[in-house]
């Protein structure tokens, strides 16, 4: 995850009780940052200072990825384990996308019209051929959709 998203989200997740809380906490984590020296500690959100971080190993523990973004996804893909889920702010994940580090996008469709945002795909230097994998649809009027780029 981002670093930003991960100062966010840090002092949320540990005490959290929804259906969620329980996969957030157990996976493991790694934030990636261009700081070369980066304190997990420091961005606990709303936790008072002098209250201690309590969170769960996973939070504590995360790992810091500060050095190529190509070579540290390539370093995480060879670890034994499921696929990478990546999190985070619009600029790491267009990131992710302009280098082509993205093997599967799972994108959720809420009816809302904001009018303003960060687009994703706003750093491609060509256009992106997807494939449709597959479609949920919420109750809500949200719908997943999940598409795979096709190689050229």
């Amino acid at each position: 995850m981002g670093s930003h998203f991960y100062n966010e989200v840090a002092s949320y997740w540990p005490s959290a009780t929804n259906s969620t809380a329980a996969p957030m906490n157990d996976i493991a984590k790694v934030v990636f940052t261009r700081q070369k020296l980066f304190d997990l500690h420091a961005g606990r959100g709303n936790v008072p200072a002098q209250e201690p971080f309590h969170g769960v190993a996973s939070w504590v523990s995360a790992g810091v990825a500060n050095g190529d973004l190509p070579e540290e996804m390539l370093r995480l893909k060879q670890e034994p384990g499921n696929y990478i889920l990546a999190q985070g702010g619009a600029n790491f994940a267009r990131s992710l996308v302009e280098l082509g580090l993205v093997d599967e996008y799972r994108l959720v469709i809420h009816p809302v019209a904001l009018g303003s945002g960060f687009p994703l795909f706003s750093d491609l230097q060509q256009p992106m051929d997807l494939e449709l994998i597959s479609t949920t649809h919420f109750r809500a009027g949200a719908m997943a959709l999940v598409y795979r780029p096709v190689s050229a």
